[in-house]
């Protein structure tokens, strides 16, 4: 008896060699043609490169969240027209942020920041 991976090897195997029969990739477009942006030559270890190039965004991405968040929090300290000010550019900014990662939340309202701004001062 072979192993679960080998069966699923020789079944996908055996598919693309019965669509291959049936002539089921004989009107595909580009066939015959390079694959478009395959003109670069080969590198070793192109797809490890791709995955820090991705890592480095994502982390960049973090930390602007995380700078962000900071420069919100800091808002609290100030008068509220300053503060007011202040949230707008961070919500500008949060909301460029969330066009490259929509998991992120919407901003606050500026009337629920000013909410929060009024409640935190009554509770000072």
């Amino acid at each position: 008896m072979s192993d679960p991976v080998s069966r699923a090897e020789n079944l996908a195997e055996r598919r693309i060699q019965e669509a291959l029969d049936a002539g089921e990739f004989d009107d595909l477009p580009g066939r015959g043609r390079p694959l478009p942006g395959d003109a670069r030559p080969y590198e070793p270890g192109w797809w490890a490169r791709r995955y820090l190039e991705r890592l480095r965004h994502d982390d960049a991405r973090r930390q602007r969240v995380r700078d962000l968040t900071n420069a919100l929090d800091r808002c609290w300290a100030l008068q509220l027209d300053a503060a007011m000010e202040r949230f707008a550019q961070i919500a500008r900014e949060w909301a460029e942020l969330r066009t490259e990662d929509e998991t992120l939340p919407e901003p606050p309202s500026p009337e629920a920041f000013r909410g929060a701004w009024e409640q935190m001062r009554r509770t000072r």
